[in-house]
């Protein structure tokens, strides 16, 4: 009875390791969609060549901070909050397929050379402007992601131990 177990066991993490790759694609694509040809809404990027940049880190954050009642609150939120929270699913999620990955300071730094990447093509094709800021606030959206994960992770261990044992 215990190889059937195992066996179900095994289909089990098979399934689960497809659905997390089905997710992390989608989540790859969508997340690439959104960066490169949508931001704000209706706004869509490819409308002419930007080629800005800031290498100071915290800047556009403090600006931002500073300057909140100036600027429509969507902008302010979306600049500040959406960047971590449109990075919390990588740090979820790559772990979970990778187990090369499954300490915070491996998803740290996947996380930023994912973002530095994505900023400098941005900034290379004109359809955004490089800012240092944003690949800060990601990077930080992958260490929440990866935190939730690390959480979820060694709850799910103890049940299964439990469950198990």
């Amino acid at each position: 009875m215990k190889s059937l177990n195992q066996r179900d066991n095994k289909n089990i993490k098979k399934y689960l390791y497809i659905l997390m790759s089905v997710l992390f694609c989608s989540y790859i694509v969508f997340l690439l969609w959104r960066v490169f040809f949508y931001a704000y809404g209706g706004y869509h990027r490819v409308v002419g060549r930007m080629m800005g940049y800031n290498l100071v880190p915290f800047k556009t954050v403090f600006a931002y901070i500073r300057n909140y009642r100036a600027v429509s609150k969507e902008i302010w939120f979306f600049n500040l909050f959406g960047n971590i929270l449109a990075f919390m699913p990588f740090g979820f999620l790559l772990p979970t397929l990778c187990r090369d990955v499954r300490r915070l300071k491996s998803v740290v730094v996947a996380t930023g050379v994912f973002s530095l990447l994505i900023e400098m093509t941005q900034f290379a094709l004109g359809v955004g402007t490089f800012d240092v800021d944003d690949v800060i606030l990601n990077t930080l959206g992958g260490a929440m992601g990866y935190l939730i994960f690390s959480i979820l992770h060694s709850l799910l261990l103890k049940l299964y131990r439990n469950v198990d044992g």
